[in-house]
C-alpha cells in the first residue's frame, strides 16, 4: 500500500510541519515569560505572595493562622479563593468555548491582565 500525497511521509508537507511547530514553541515560550513576568510583578506587589504558586501561599496561610495573623491570614485566604475561582472562571469558558476553547481563555486572560495592568497604573 503507498501513501496518498500529502501525508506524513510527504516532503513537501514536511516544511510546514517545521514552521508550524517553530511557531508553537515560539508561543510556548511567550506565554512562559508572560507568565514569569505576571508571577513576579504579582509577588513583588503582594510583598511575597503568589499569583501562581498556590502552595506557597497556603504554606504562608497555615503560618499566619498559626501565629494568630489573622488580618494576613484573611489576604492570603482571599487570593486562594481569587486562584480557585479564576481556574474554575476558565474551565467554564472552555466548555463554552468548544474548539476554541485555548483562544478564548487566552483572551480571557488577556482582558483580565489588561484591567489588571490599567487599575495598578492609577
Amino acid at each position: 500500500m503507498t501513501e496518498p500525497g500529502g501525508g506524513i511521509g510527504d516532503p513537501t508537507s514536511h516544511g510546514a510541519h517545521v514552521l508550524i511547530e517553530a511557531r508553537a514553541l515560539v508561543l510556548a515560550g511567550l506565554l512562559a515569560a508572560l507568565a514569569g513576568m505576571v508571577d513576579v510583578i504579582g509577588y513583588l506587589h503582594l510583598k511575597g505572595l503568589f499569583v501562581s504558586y498556590m502552595s506557597g501561599n497556603s504554606t504562608q496561610l497555615a503560618a499566619a493562622l498559626g501565629q494568630g495573623n489573622f488580618a494576613a491570614a484573611g489576604i492570603i485566604a482571599k487570593l486562594v479563593a481569587l486562584f480557585v475561582l479564576g481556574a474554575a472562571a476558565g474551565q467554564v469558558l472552555a466548555g463554552f468555548a468548544g474548539d476554541w476553547r485555548m483562544s478564548w481563555v487566552l483572551a480571557g486572560v488577556t482582558v483580565l491582565l489588561t484591567i489588571a495592568g490599567r487599575q495598578s497604573g492609577h
